[in-house]
């Protein structure tokens, strides 16, 4: 009889880790259905929302909520009621009965929306099919209420223990729940959202067969698109508007159509075939008998949009979705009424695309400080065969185009424009601005009969060629090239651009009617003029009187206010400087030897990286010991420098000492 096998412990040892397999399997199943039975489920997000106003009013509160839908991270968007006639008096709809479901299917197109959305993973849907799925209270987001306080609205929404959530938005445009901190902080995003609101396949027709028609029946090989702001409803918006302003001088916002083609000779673009846009059906005796003495106008081929396209077959805002399209994709030039919301996007979205577009009216752009992607142009002179200063203008460009929506645009003399740094210019997209001023001559004999002590006031006015390049911007007024702009910033070549400008409108910025400077130093009377903001409408009106100063004068320095372009420009506008106040130097003037971490532009005045590298080597620079000094044992100049380097790749590699030191940690930056 065979005696039985024990088992193994080996075996034994291969059962026990099997069965402690099957236990930990066993707990780790039963821990992920514990944790699921107890887990929160997911709540969806149904958002609605409502809009107010014309067409582009509309626009921008969908493109808002659309923005905030997206970040948010809702489930569904329900697209709103679309008001198909939106005419307001005093921020109040006068047709809200107008409302329709299928009116953003009727203005937008409905597929490419509902596609970017999808992206997101949001579903776009209709009113009337939403309503046939879910029907619980909505949280509501009251226009006088802040974005942050939706925002809790949402959160609490999401904590109900319910399939879905619903969240209703009023009208957010322009009202107390529109945050532009929020647009800020997600532009990219707004911008993708409002290029997702393309125009409808009805709306394409309807601006195509007018763009025929105006093929047709024009005169010229040009078309100039005018919207004019004449209608009765617009005189009752600029009341409320100048009131709400405190009737801020600057800006017109009722201009008459007399003015409106004064202004058009003005900016050289009435020689094209004219098509003008305007509400028919809100317009006064006076302003129509102005409209029709315009389309006789001796000269002029004036074409009127409303006898062009179809004004009763289809509604207000369509038709105003197709003008927009006519202005921003097909027209050669844009003029418009700044105070518009309408005039205003389409500005922006042209300027983006770098098309000329204007304004008929003064004064800045109200729109800019609700949403971002405004732009400005920057002007810079180059001027002379000194190479030194290339390196400078190098790196201002770079960080321009990478840090800004500014427009640059660059001076320079038609002697000059076969030099390496003008192809360079253009290879960056640099709009080169080609003048010779007729004062040239003049000057250079007031050069002569300075005296020796004004001429040694500065290196820049010891030589002719050097006194030529500085006193070059005076002419900024008369270029072409900014006769569509209402704004200037002028800098000089030596700074750096930290971060954008434009985006401060309403925040820091507020653009100068007339001409604003910042100090020179803290113990000078004088501003300095190597960084400025301007009215060009200012600068232009008053060009003729500074040129006359200039010319009358008998030595380059102006006493008091100081030497050079810098001395007569304080003094020939010391009123109006004093009037608009200072610049902000911190922000738009930051010395480099004592810039500050919130500055936007960088300025080198005085010492250049070259005698802030000899002060490292030597402990010391010859032209500017004081500066360079303080600017070297700043905490932040290393920031700075270390910044700087990064647009002079090239043309940067003579700065051993100070790469060298800026490379050490603080503790160890000593002479």
């Amino acid at each position: 009889m065979r005696t039985p096998r024990r088992p193994s412990t080996q075996n034994t040892h291969v059962k026990q880790r099997k069965w402690r397999f099957a236990f930990c399997a066993f707990a780790l199943f039963l821990l992920l259905f514990l944790s699921f039975l107890v887990k929160e489920r997911k709540v969806f997000v149904h958002l609605t929302f409502a809009t107010c106003g014309g067409f582009s009013n509309q626009l921008l509160s969908i493109a808002f909520v659309l923005t905030y839908a997206v970040v948010k991270d809702v489930d569904v968007v329900v697209s709103p009621y679309v008001i198909m006639n939106g005419r307001q008096i005093s921020g109040i709809d006068e047709y809200p009965d107008t409302r329709t479901a299928s009116g953003f299917g009727q203005v937008f197109d409905w597929s490419t929306a509902y596609k970017f959305l999808w992206r997101s993973r949001i579903l776009l849907v209709p009113p009337e099919e939403w309503n046939r799925r879910i029907g619980n209270t909505a949280y509501v987001c009251r226009s006088g209420e802040t974005l942050d306080q939706c925002s809790l609205k949402m959160k609490r929404c999401k904590s109900e223990e319910v399939s879905g959530c619903h969240v209703h938005i009023e009208c957010p445009f322009i009202h107390r729940i529109w945050n532009v901190s929020f647009l800020k902080e997600h532009t990219e995003l707004f911008e993708e959202v409002l290029n997702s609101l393309t125009p409808s396949k009805v709306v394409k027709r309807m601006a195509s067969s007018a763009i025929d028609k105006i093929r047709r029946t024009g005169s010229s090989d040009c078309s100039t698109f005018v919207h004019l702001r004449v209608e009765m409803d617009w005189r009752e918006h600029c009341k409320s508007w100048l009131r709400a302003v405190a009737k801020d001088a600057s800006i017109d916002c009722m201009v008459n159509v007399p003015k409106v083609i004064d202004h058009l000779h003005q900016l050289k673009v009435s020689h094209c075939t004219i098509v003008i846009a305007y509400d028919s059906d809100d317009v006064d005796v006076t302003s129509r008998q102005q409209i029709q003495n315009m389309k006789s106008f001796r000269g002029m081929t004036v074409l009127d949009l409303n006898d062009i396209l179809s004004t009763e077959e289809f509604p207000r805002e369509i038709r105003a979705g197709a003008a927009a399209l006519i202005a921003i994709k097909e027209a050669d030039f844009f003029v418009g009424n700044s105070v518009s919301t309408l005039s205003a996007t389409i500005i922006r979205q042209r300027r983006q695309n770098r098309l000329w577009a204007a304004q008929y009216n003064r004064g800045a752009i109200p729109l800019s400080e609700f949403i971002p992607g405004f732009s400005i142009p920057w002007v810079f002179a180059v001027r002379g065969k000194d190479k030194r200063y290339d390196e400078l203008m190098k790196v201002a460009v770079k960080s321009a185009l990478q840090q800004t929506s500014l427009i640059p645009h660059v001076m320079v003399h038609p002697d000059e424009l076969g030099y390496d740094r003008v192809h360079w210019l253009r290879s960056q997209g640099v709009q080169v601005c080609v003048h010779k001023p007729t004062w040239e001559p003049r000057l250079l004999e007031i050069q002569k009969l300075s005296t020796e002590s004004a001429r040694k006031a500065s290196h820049l006015y010891s030589f002719p060629e050097m006194v030529l390049g500085t006193f070059f911007r005076l002419d900024i007024a008369v270029l072409p090239e900014l006769l569509q702009f209402e704004h200037v910033l002028y800098t000089d070549t030596d700074v750096l651009f930290y971060k954008d400008i434009t985006d401060m409108q309403g925040e820091g910025l507020k653009l100068p009617s007339t001409i604003q400077l910042a100090i020179e130093t803290p113990n000078l009377a004088v501003l300095n003029a190597g960084v400025y903001f301007a009215s060009l409408r200012f600068l232009r009106e008053t060009h003729a009187g500074l040129i006359q100063a200039l010319l009358s004068s008998e030595s380059i320095d102006y006493g008091v206010y100081g030497p050079g372009d810098q001395g007569l420009l304080n003094m020939y506008y010391e009123a109006e400087l004093k009037k608009a106040g200072l610049l902000s130097e911190e922000l738009f003037n930051a010395k480099a030897y004592s810039t500050t971490i919130q500055a936007r532009i960088v300025h080198f005045h005085g010492p250049k990286p070259s005698d802030y590298e000899e002060a490292v080597r030597h402990e010391s620079c010859a032209r500017f010991p004081v500066l360079c000094d303080q600017g070297v044992q700043s905490e932040l100049f290393c920031r700075l420098f270390n910044t700087w380097i990064q647009y002079c790749v090239e043309e940067c590699s003579q700065y051993p000492y100070l790469r060298d030191r800026c490379s050490q940690p603080l503790r160890k930056r000593i002479f």
